[in-house]
């Protein structure tokens, strides 16, 4: 049985960076048989290379996907929906991101989040010139190399406070899981959204004013940014105003809207 299933988003293969990630995933399947991974990819007309899919091997708890027809935006609330709609997991969906590398505790803190949380994780940051030899030679490195590198903490908690005014604005799309029965019900991520960023906080503010759901910051669940130059546009979805929902759209995936 698949409780948990963890959606990665990528455009393309990340410039090297998928590799890396699709390693420590496949390493951490072996020690959660519950577990399995999704990769959607957004990358236009060169979709995935042979090189991909060897690393893969035909892991029955890998797949990759490919979202058609191509288009030059990063429609990264689709490519999650995709990830959502083919997913098998009885309990808890996981979002992360193509140039994130995950702790070892990503999988057992999320999937044992409670059924009524928003589970949202850390990132730690490392500087692109030094994941330059583990894009290329497709190494993955240590937990301990990775925090010795890492040069920043996430920047969502800075202020002090782990939640803010809502709590909404802190779910970002590189390490946060929801609960697949409000997931569904809340129609998934707004497709109107392009490009991204938004549309992780806009799913958030909707299952929290409408479906209760309450925020759960998982300490000491991180993942490792590999920092690189933008490489899609960033969404102009406004990220809503202190006191105002964001705009609310029931979604595509919907048994019905919550």
């Amino acid at each position: 049985m698949i409780r948990v299933s963890v959606v990665v988003t990528t455009v393309d293969d990340d410039d090297g960076r998928l590799p890396v990630v699709l390693l420590r995933w496949l390493d951490y399947l072996k020690l959660h048989n519950d577990a399995e991974l999704i990769v959607v990819n957004d990358g236009g007309p060169v979709g995935y290379t042979d090189q991909l899919r060897a690393l893969v091997g035909g892991h029955e708890r890998v797949r990759l996907e490919y979202l058609n027809p191509p288009d030059p935006a990063f429609r990264l609330a689709q490519a999650r929906n995709m990830g959502i709609k083919i997913s098998r997991c009885t309990e808890r969906v996981c979002f992360t991101d193509s140039d994130c590398i995950p702790s070892s505790t990503f999988i057992p803190m999320h999937g044992t989040a409670q059924k009524t949380v928003i589970g949202i994780g850390f990132r730690k940051r490392i500087r692109d010139r030094d994941t330059h030899g583990w894009r290329t030679e497709y190494t993955v490195p240590s937990e301990t190399e990775l925090d010795g590198l890492a040069w920043r903490d996430d920047e969502r908690f800075d202020e002090g406070k782990p939640v803010g005014w809502r709590g909404c604005e802190h779910v970002w799309g590189c390490n946060f899981s929801v609960p697949i029965e409000p997931l569904l019900k809340s129609g998934g991520f707004d497709e109107s959204i392009q490009g991204w960023g938004g549309e992780d906080i806009n799913l958030a503010d909707r299952l929290m004013r409408k479906a209760g759901l309450k925020l759960s910051v998982l300490l000491g669940n991180y993942v490792y940014h590999m920092d690189h130059h933008p490489r899609a546009e960033r969404s102009p979805h406004p990220f809503g105003r202190r006191g105002q929902p964001l705009v609310v759209n029931g979604g595509p995936l919907g048994r019905e809207n919550v």
